[in-house]
């Protein structure tokens, strides 16, 4: 079966974003064992903890900036205006510029404040030295995080990889390596911590400069080279229609066309500009502030409740299920202007197919991930040092969360780009709501154990509850023919086969050793058995080897 265009653009861009992840989340894995071997338990929580504290206030000022500008430039790019769409990349910097720079005003006369609310019970002078270092690096990081989301939004992944999966969170382990045998202490950590953040903006400021310039050279008239099957269709047509005038070929509520969409004028002035803007944006601001929260406070939390030794635990136990959060996210980049375009021409169908098909790759990435996790947990935590074996409840509850939630796929993105941002923040902010309270109620009888619950229920609730909306809304669904191919194949390889052997032989590096190996080529064969209903074939223009290889075929055939 030959896969659609749209399956096939996610297959292309899906691969350089994920091997990327791969890398970058490898990475995240090193530096915590970096640190967790390299010093004392308290500091590294401390330093967990007041990094914790630092991306929560970044994701403050960045204003949702990510997804804001994916709107907006497209849209701008789509219309022939190039250059509205690098002035949309300035109004979004000079707002989050200037707030960071007053929050990191804040943060730095406030340091000594939030050190004894986090560090409760420990030293305080460490904590405040890390948290002033981290001051001074958030409006670089700021600013960082924004145009390195430009440079997406222009609708290429390279720079996102280069400058961030393999540059910033590779350079972030030789920082911290050379500040551990120097010996510099904990502020020093917190220094070698940020410094990427300089160099990543300066690489990927000149990327994105790059990038724009090439878009204004070329004729305003003509559309983007990354919508080529659509560059024959009016502007008016690329855009979804507003609420008042439903499109005429969409006639029942399931197939309605996403919500607050206009038509754009070619030139529009500063100030529509950042009216236009900042209309998406602020909704999502918030959105995107409860999920990086919901990813970091319970961190800060478990430190200010039980102690930074407990949160340097937690930290450790969570690592990696975040590596699987981090595929979620590579494919949501990828996914979103998918999805973006194929709301804007009522393609309901399409969106359905995108998506289920998206949430069986995704399965298919993270599930033997989780599956491992919570099978070879005791042996999975040796790795971080001595006194970290108390997270294995932990790794266990989240990682069967992280099953179900991956199942239901990139809901959310589903609701941004059908363009309901509101709903998006509400979603997001139950979930926070539910895991601070949980937090709060459940870490002090049950320590660590307790924030994975509370973090499980928060991750249900914010999967389950757009599921349920697009449902009604769009009648999408992630689950698919592929979806359970993939559960299946996943659950037997990682879960079932690997769960027999544990109760027989004791869990250990040459047990682990012997099945592990054997079981991804089992589940590699289970995955090319299913390649049709999986759409596999879309990979063939992802793939240079697999290409090279289809074109020699087919030259030998029309040879024959």
């Amino acid at each position: 079966m030959t896969s659609t265009a749209p399956i096939r653009q996610l297959a292309r861009g899906g691969v350089l974003n994920v091997a990327g992840t791969v890398i970058g989340g490898g990475a995240g894995i090193a530096l915590v064992v970096l640190v967790t071997n390299g010093v004392r338990q308290d500091i590294a929580g401390m330093l967990f903890a007041a990094t914790s504290f630092f991306l929560i206030v970044t994701a403050v000022s960045a204003l949702g900036t990510d997804v804001g500008l994916a709107h907006a430039i497209q849209r701008r790019l789509v219309a022939g205006s190039p250059a509205s769409a690098l002035a949309t990349v300035r109004i979004a910097l000079r707002a989050v510029i200037a707030l960071s720079v007053a929050v990191a005003v804040v943060v730095w006369v406030a340091a000594p404040w939030f050190s004894a609310v986090i560090s409760r019970g420990t030293d305080q002078v460490p904590m405040t030295g890390m948290l002033r270092v981290l001051a001074l690096a958030l409006p670089i990081a700021t600013a960082y995080d924004t145009v390195v989301a430009a440079t997406l939004a222009y609708g290429t992944t390279r720079a996102n990889v280069v400058v961030e999966k393999l540059g910033r969170m590779p350079g972030q382990i030789l920082c911290v390596l050379v500040a551990l045998l120097l010996g510099v202490g904990p502020t020093g950590l917190a220094v070698a911590w940020a410094a990427p953040y300089l160099l990543g903006l300066v690489a990927v400021a000149w990327w994105c400069r790059r990038i724009a310039r090439s878009r204004m050279s070329m004729s305003p008239s003509t559309p983007p080279t990354s919508t080529p099957s659509t560059s024959t269709a009016p502007t008016s047509a690329l855009l979804p229609p507003s609420p008042s005038m439903p499109s005429p070929s969409t006639a029942s509520p399931a197939s309605a066309p996403p919500e607050g969409a206009h038509a754009l004028a070619a030139e529009p002035t500063r100030a529509e500009l950042a009216k236009d803007f900042w209309a998406f944006t602020a909704p999502r601001a918030l959105g995107r502030i409860c999920q990086v929260a919901l990813q970091r406070t319970d961190i800060v939390l478990v430190a200010a409740l039980l102690s930074p030794g407990h949160a340097a635990v937690y930290t450790a136990a969570t690592r990696f299920l975040v590596v699987g959060q981090m595929g979620m996210q590579a494919i949501q980049q990828v996914l979103a202007p998918q999805l973006s375009k194929l709301f804007a021409r009522g393609d309901l169908p399409g969106v359905r197919q995108v998506f289920s098909t998206s949430t069986a790759w995704l399965m298919a990435i993270t599930w033997p991930v989780y599956l491992t996790s919570a099978i070879a947990a005791p042996l999975l935590l040796r790795i971080f040092g001595s006194g970290y074996e108390s997270g294995l409840a932990t790794v266990v509850i989240l990682a069967l969360t992280m099953l179900a939630t991956t199942a239901t796929g990139s809901v959310d993105v589903v609701l941004l780009m059908a363009g309901r941002s509101r709903q998006s923040l509400v979603n997001n902010a139950s979930a926070l709501v539910i895991d601070v309270i949980l937090v709060v109620l459940l870490v002090p009888p049950f320590g660590i154990t307790g924030a994975a619950l509370a973090w499980a229920a928060a991750l249900l609730v914010r999967n389950v509850l757009p599921m349920i909306q697009v449902r009604r809304a769009f009648g999408v669904t992630s689950l698919g023919p592929g979806v359970g191919w993939v559960a299946v194949s996943a659950g037997l390889c990682f879960g079932g086969v690997p769960l027999l052997i544990a109760l027989v032989l004791p869990m250990s590096l040459p047990v682990v050793g012997s099945w592990l190996p054997l079981m991804c080529v089992a589940y590699a064969a289970m995955l090319w058995r299913g390649r049709t209903t999986l759409e596999l074939a879309a990979f063939q223009g992802a793939l240079p080897g697999i290409t090279i290889r289809a074109r020699r075929e087919r030259r030998i055939v029309s040879r024959g």
